[in-house]
């Protein structure tokens, strides 16, 4: 390279985003051109001074932060719980499978009938 680099190489440089050959490259001119050393210093300093005005200025003056999922806890073990319990269908399909068994599906269907006979006398 016989011309300097731009302030925006430099800072993909400072940066870490120029690919490996770029890299290489802009570390051999950085080395052997003091115009480009002395850009690549300032460069940096610019950046130290703005990252302190952020952390002496910004930072104070922002709110503390809200805490995220205030007492989840219980939330969690509430949830686990309930997990641990059968679901509806898991407590009514043992009792459906015995009722439909052939010794009780003749008593179960007579119930059923019954019951529907006396649905319709009532009315």
């Amino acid at each position: 390279m016989t011309d300097h680099l731009t302030r925006e190489r430099l800072l993909r440089y400072v940066d870490g985003e120029l690919s490996r050959s770029a890299m290489a490259e802009t570390t051999e001119h950085v080395q052997s051109c003091w115009s480009c050393r002395v850009e690549l210093g300032h460069l940096e300093e610019d950046i130290g001074l703005i990252l302190d005005a952020h952390n002496q200025v910004f930072m104070p003056s922002l709110p503390d932060p809200q805490q995220p999922w205030p007492r989840i806890e219980p939330k969690l073990h509430a949830s686990e719980e309930s997990s641990r319990r059968p679901f509806f269908w898991r407590r009514v399909v043992p009792v459906a499978a015995l009722v439909l068994r052939p010794p009780y599906a003749f008593a179960t269907a007579a119930l059923v009938m019954l019951l529907i006979i006396s649905l319709i006398l009532v009315r």
